[in-house]
Parts: C-alpha cells; structure tokens; sequence
C-alpha cells in the first residue's frame, strides 16, 4: 500500500479514491489514470465496469 501510494502522489494524486485506474507494469512501475483525466463523453472500459460474483 505504500508504494501505491507513493506512486499516486508521483502522479499527483492526493488519494486512492481520486485514481480511476492504477496498474502495476510488468517493469514493476504504477501508471496512473486520474479521474479528472477522463473526459466525461469519452467511451472507456471506465464506463463499462463488470463486477464478478463471489460464490
């Protein structure tokens, strides 16, 4: 967790909850998408989110 969020803070994310994407590369890097990135009309996977349940 604390890498993660050094990373956020390194993309200028104050919190977890202000990234829409955070991944882990397979270089060992975080990229980070912020919300405020996201144009509202854009069509992102963002948009169509799918939720797994748990059996």
């Amino acid at each position: 967790m604390d890498e993660l969020e050094r990373a956020l803070r390194e993309h200028g994310v104050g919190t977890y909850k202000d990234a829409a994407l955070a991944v882990l590369e397979v270089d060992g890097s975080i990229s980070v998408l912020k919300y405020d990135d996201i144009e509202p009309t854009a069509s992102t996977h963002l948009n169509r989110r799918r939720f797994l349940k748990k059996n």
